[in-house]
């Protein structure tokens, strides 16, 4: 392995607030108005004036405000990420959203606010939102002149596919900036549903990009931390009261960095019946995973992975079993295979369009065409600089090609 292998840092928790606390400061972009009390815009100006009095300041964003703030964060948080291609992400970024200009803003909640009739968890909805983008797509490129339009295209597409890093990138960032708008506007002010709603939202949402989760996980802390506050409780009685209540619509749990001291929920025992060992259950994983069509994206299997780990996990504890929850705090055990979120993502050096993804016990690698291959986890050399991962036959437990037959280790996953 060459020394110009990719080495990525870990943040820590204080570099994380001030990524955070930048991000919020930024908002403040959107109260600077243009042409206000300038010659030849008086009418203009009183008109701003006004509806400043009947929404003050924050008012509710526009879809181009929430783009430039996207794009602005993909500039603050894409450096801690030197495989990302910053140019490129950015690019993504911009147009992200540009097709609401046709399709509109959908709402992700639904109109019960719990995100099961809405796009956020609901299936069919998603299905319906991104048929109706592809439609806006063709329809806005036509418009284009051919070179620009290929450009387009392909950057819109690469967006809602989220076939590469910078697209699973920007994809994290844009809920992400959801979430810090919901803190910047409404403060502490947020319904008990609309919390329960923003723990499932991170969590599905924590799997585009798993680096910056603990990102994601510092601004829902301050939402919970604000919404404490509000109603004069500290978060872990807020947590509480929300469990008492069952108002997680199907959450998995809520995120430990919320709630000082959860980590004493966690159970530090292992399941001593041979049936239902990890290792057992991890081979009845892969048998369902291998029994599915091929995946065409990378996106799509790592989805069937998260899937096939889940419902057999789901069927050794019960879907209602959470203890411990899925993602634990540092040298915390869990009788459940690993978290949904493993503990790192990064491209394999060497090979560009392969992501790993490192668990407790074993390593999983997924390849930006939808091939997948896991490894036992070779302690003594964690990052392939010893024995390269492509070479490492006798480690291998799992291995499923993408649909055109191609392995994780195929040359077109190279570059």
């Amino acid at each position: 392995m060459s020394d110009d292998r990719i080495r990525i840092r870990k943040l820590s928790p204080e570099e994380v607030k001030r990524d955070i606390d930048i991000m919020l400061w930024s908002f403040k972009l959107q109260g600077i108005r243009r042409w206000v009390g300038q010659p030849y815009w008086d009418e203009e100006s009183a008109a701003a004036k006004y509806s400043d009095k009947l929404e003050g300041f924050p008012r509710l964003e526009t879809v181009a405000e929430h783009s430039w703030n996207v794009a602005d964060s993909v500039i603050l948080l894409a450096p801690n990420f030197p495989y990302i291609n910053r140019a490129h992400a950015v690019e993504l970024a911009i147009m992200h959203d540009k097709m609401e200009i046709r399709v509109g803003d959908w709402n992700p909640l639904g109109k019960d606010g719990t995100g099961n009739r809405g796009h956020a968890f609901n299936q069919s909805r998603q299905a319906t939102k991104h048929e109706k983008e592809l439609d806006a797509i063709a329809l806005y490129v036509r418009r284009l002149r051919p070179e620009v339009a290929r450009l387009h295209r392909s950057l819109l597409l690469e967006g809602i596919e989220c076939r590469t890093p910078e697209a699973r990138l920007v994809k994290a960032i844009d809920k992400m900036q959801a979430l810090a708008f919901i803190l910047w506007k409404k403060g502490g002010t947020v319904a008990d549903k609309h919390l329960g709603f923003l723990i499932r939202f991170t969590e599905k949402n924590d799997r585009y990009f798993p680096p910056l989760r603990a990102h994601s996980q510092e601004l829902l802390s301050r939402i919970f931390e604000a919404a404490a506050k509000h109603r004069k409780m500290t978060k872990k009685a807020l947590w509480r009261e929300l469990n008492d209540v069952s108002l997680y619509m199907g959450a998995e749990q809520l995120p430990l960095v919320v709630v000082d001291g959860l980590d004493e929920l966690v159970d530090d025992t292992c399941d001593p019946s041979p049936a239902g060992s990890k290792l057992v259950r991890l081979r009845k994983a892969f048998e369902e995973l291998a029994g599915r069509p091929p995946a065409h994206t990378g996106i799509e299997a790592y989805r069937q992975l998260s899937d096939a780990i889940n419902r057999v996990e789901d069927q050794q504890w019960g879907s209602d079993y959470w203890d411990p929850p899925r993602h634990l705090p540092p040298d915390a055990s869990t009788k459940r295979l690993y978290p949904i979120a493993p503990e790192c993502m990064y491209p394999v050096p060497g090979f560009a369009g392969v992501d790993v993804l490192v668990a407790k016990d074993h390593v999983v690698f997924i390849s930006r065409y939808g091939a997948i291959e896991a490894q036992e986890k070779d302690r003594d050399d964690l990052l392939g600089d010893l024995s390269p991962f492509a070479s490492r036959r006798d480690k291998v437990i799992f291995e499923k090609p993408d649909s055109e037959g191609s392995g994780v280790w195929d040359g077109k996953n190279c570059g």
